[in-house]
């Protein structure tokens, strides 16, 4: 499971007071942190016992659990007691710790999740959850990483019987149709590429600018669906942020067809399983495509976005990403955030 990237600022603390409050919350403001397929934040105004109020039982805990673990990954990190922007802004303010009158400890939050969540059609695969408290004077704010069980188990709300799904940075109420296509992609293969940080070296083709760095990755076609998927298309744009002083240049595996590139902007497509390949794409196995390259210069902030889109006979993945970095010191993660994915079956 992902951590969340917002408790960077919690330092690996559990306790802090009223003037480390403070700072935290400027921390949060001037982090600029959002919520997105694995990030989400609740507060209460702690008038309201949870027990004694299903609406607010549903909408702040149960829900986005459901959400995150009928997500495509099936993993999140909830925020209980940091407020955001409201329906509409999505981005993290401040820190309201919640009093214990609401949710006493961990345990009893625990509780609350496993009361209220339900999964079919074996009823044994309970969600995974990992709850960390931190403390403050006047309350405490928990950290709930909740992960599915397995792939082929669909979650609902015990409260009101709906199916919920975390699809980019909201968390929707299914219908029928969406519910039973939700069940249905459990039996597929399902699709996406995945990005292993190796190293950085010095481009084998220096530009103009001999500062450039590369930034290695290898690249593999996961099929984390119940199916093996016997031929494969795929197709990946790369191309710059917003905010990018200096275009990297990215270099994709030799075995891709690349489609076009203009002005920074790569299109490529690659072809797996049967035919050309005498094996299909089997369930749990990673598939190696290449080593993907991303040249940039440290001096300048890196701004590159992925759109993926992965087609099989029976569904579509589509995948984005971003790296982004402010190189600061010499070791950058160059690490991939705010993913999204969603997978479509084709019924």
């Amino acid at each position: 499971m992902k951590e969340g990237y917002i408790e960077d600022i919690f330092k690996n603390k559990s306790d802090f007071d009223s003037l480390e409050l403070v700072d935290l919350n400027k921390d949060i403001k001037q982090g600029n942190f959002n919520e997105n397929q694995h990030n989400e934040a609740k507060y209460f105004d702690n008038s309201e016992r949870i027990r004694d109020n299903e609406g607010l039982y549903e909408s702040h805990i149960i829900k986005p659990i459901i959400g995150f673990l009928n997500s495509y990954e099936g993993f999140g990190n909830l925020y209980l007691g940091i407020s955001t922007g409201g329906p509409s802004s999505s981005k993290f303010l401040d820190i309201k710790p919640i009093n214990e009158n609401i949710i006493k400890n961990e345990d009893y939050l625990r509780q609350l999740i496993m009361d209220g969540a339900g999964v079919f059609p074996v009823s044994h695969y309970r969600p995974l959850l990992k709850i960390k408290k931190i403390r403050f004077e006047d309350g405490n704010v928990f950290i709930v990483s909740a992960e599915k069980a397995n792939n082929n188990s669909v979650y609902f709300s015990k409260i009101s019987n709906y199916i919920y799904k975390r699809n980019f940075d909201e968390t929707n109420k299914l219908d029928l149709i969406d519910s039973i296509r939700l069940i249905e992609s459990k039996k597929n293969p399902r699709l996406l590429l995945e990005f292993s940080y190796v190293g950085i070296t010095k481009p084998k083709n220096l530009r103009a600018n001999s500062n450039s760095l590369a930034a290695r990755y290898n690249v593999y076609l996961v099929n984390n669906g119940f199916e093996p998927s016997f031929f494969v298309t795929g197709l990946i744009k790369s191309k710059p942020g917003k905010t990018s002083e200096f275009n990297p240049v990215v270099t994709l595996p030799n075995s891709w067809k690349i489609v076009s590139n203009i002005n920074s902007i790569v299109n490529a497509q690659f072809i797996k399983g049967v035919p050309p390949d005498s094996m299909p794409i089997y369930p749990g196995i990673k598939i190696q495509l290449g080593e993907m390259t991303v040249e940039y210069n440290p001096a300048f902030n890196l701004d590159l976005n992925f759109e993926i889109k992965i087609m099989d006979k029976k569904g579509t993945t589509t995948q984005s990403f971003s790296l982004i970095e402010s190189f600061n010191d010499k070791n950058p993660n160059l690490k991939p955030r705010d993913e999204k994915i969603e997978y479509i079956s084709y019924i």
